[in-house]
């Protein structure tokens, strides 16, 4: 059964609040603090390399930025494999990085804040 919306909502401002303090070279800390010691692995080994803690889909994209900008901007958490801009959906995307720990720094970095 699912915790109450309470609960929930309490859940969310610990992560945020988090997120919010750490640093980019946290990003170890702050994975563990979501997904748990093993920072979701034994979850992650299920899923499709893709989907293994390194896909973020991020918004909020600046709609006159062209691809090329948008990876160069997304690159400065670490190496970007694959970039997803959807042309019926401008100002979002999906960025696949190379490893768990780019995906969390970017994650710990551009969470709520424009780029």
């Amino acid at each position: 059964r699912s915790a109450s919306r309470p609960a929930k909502a309490e859940r969310a401002r610990h992560l945020r609040a988090a997120a919010q303090n750490m640093a980019d070279d946290d990003a170890e800390a702050f994975r563990r603090e979501v997904y748990g010691d093993d920072g979701g692995r034994a979850r992650d080994d299920a899923a499709p390399p893709s989907m293994r803690g390194r896909r973020l889909f991020v918004r909020g994209l600046p709609y006159d930025w062209d691809r090329e900008r948008v990876r160069r901007e997304l690159s400065k958490f670490g190496e970007v494999e694959r970039l997803e801009l959807p042309k019926a959906r401008r100002g979002c995307g999906f960025v696949d990085y190379a490893t768990e720990r780019s995906a969390s720094k970017a994650f710990v970095a551009l969470d709520g804040r424009p780029l």
